[in-house]
């Protein structure tokens, strides 16, 4: 009986810890289709891995939110919509600009006490 209480706290802190990170990720995909930098950059500590079409970088926080900037300029987002999440952080969702369709690939890991965005990749769907 004392193995089975453990193993349903074990799974029960995994499920809550998921749910949280879902909840985490629907914020940062919020943000994302609301063009809200200062929202995307809530969950960045210090750098943010940015690549948006074929420019790769790894930013300081201030230079990331002038890239964001910058693309959410050029790049008017009409709606968002998820297509996948991964278990291990990552969610893929489909931008819709006024121009095109691209693919955003996010990913993100779970700090101690918050979760925290890794990297931002936006590509040209085929």
């Amino acid at each position: 009986m004392k193995n089975l209480r453990s193993g349903i706290s074990v799974v029960t802190v995994f499920v809550f810890s998921f749910a949280v990170q879902a909840q985490s990720t629907d914020l940062i995909i919020k943000a994302l289709g609301e063009a809200n930098v200062e929202g995307i950059l809530a969950f960045v500590r210090s750098d943010l891995d940015i690549c948006i079409f074929d420019q790769e970088a790894n930013y300081a926080r201030q230079d990331a939110a002038g890239v964001l900037d910058s693309f959410f300029r050029d790049h008017p987002i009409k709606d968002i919509h998820v297509e996948h999440r991964g278990s291990s952080g990552y969610v893929i969702a489909r931008l819709t600009t006024d121009h095109t369709v691209l693919r955003a690939y996010i990913y993100t890991h779970q700090s101690s006490d918050s979760l925290l965005l890794d990297e931002i990749r936006i590509a040209k769907t085929e």
